[in-house]
């Protein structure tokens, strides 16, 4: 993610869906599908009311899973389009 190291970011639950913060950007991005999302206006509302919008996929996501045995296994996603530039 730009270069921020997102192995150091926190996790949050970002209404219902668990996300890592960059810790140089705060950017929260999900860890099932790599949807990069913020806080912006809902401005068909009146007032105005705060919600969660979507930037898209912005980062690669890989499944991972703890076996039996307590190994962590990792499946890479290696598809073209996971992310807009191969990340």
């Amino acid at each position: 993610h730009h270069g921020g190291p997102l192995a150091l970011g926190d996790l949050e639950d970002v209404h219902g869906t668990l996300c890592v913060v960059c810790p140089w950007h705060h950017y929260k991005i999900s860890l099932a599908d790599g949807e990069g999302l913020y806080e912006g206006l809902d401005m068909t509302c009146r007032p105005p009311k705060t919600t969660w919008k979507s930037k898209g996929v912005k980062q690669r996501a890989h499944a991972a899973r703890i076996g039996g045995d307590g190994r962590l296994a990792i499946r890479l996603n290696a598809a073209p389009d996971a992310a807009p530039d191969g990340r």
